[in-house]
């Protein structure tokens, strides 16, 4: 298993999503600054989507807005996506386990 920790802020609204099983997850946006700057002195910004399951998913939906501080637990969870063509590529998602706001 990977760990990560990210804290940014929130760039979307969260929104829900249906998986495969019908179980519904919550997906959030949120914008993080790297600690160093370019070459032209400026910081750059990554943006990373969070799925966010049950508890984590409805707390999220009901207490936040765009621009608020979060602080997210997870973990990374890869996928294999076959094409029409058969070739394989691979989806990453960051699994949110904790979240503070």
């Amino acid at each position: 298993m990977i760990g990560l920790y990210i804290f940014g802020k929130i760039k979307e609204l969260p929104y829900t999503i249906e998986n495969d099983n019908s179980l519904k997850n919550t997906v959030l946006t949120v914008e993080v600054v790297r600690p160093f700057q370019d070459s032209h002195g400026q910081y750059t910004i990554d943006t990373f989507e969070c799925v966010m399951w049950r508890g984590i998913s409805a707390s999220i939906l009901e207490n936040c807005k765009i621009g608020d501080r979060v602080g997210i637990k997870g973990r990374l969870e890869s996928q294999t996506i076959v094409d029409e063509q058969g070739k394989q590529s691979y989806k990453y998602n960051i699994v949110a386990e904790f979240v503070r706001f």
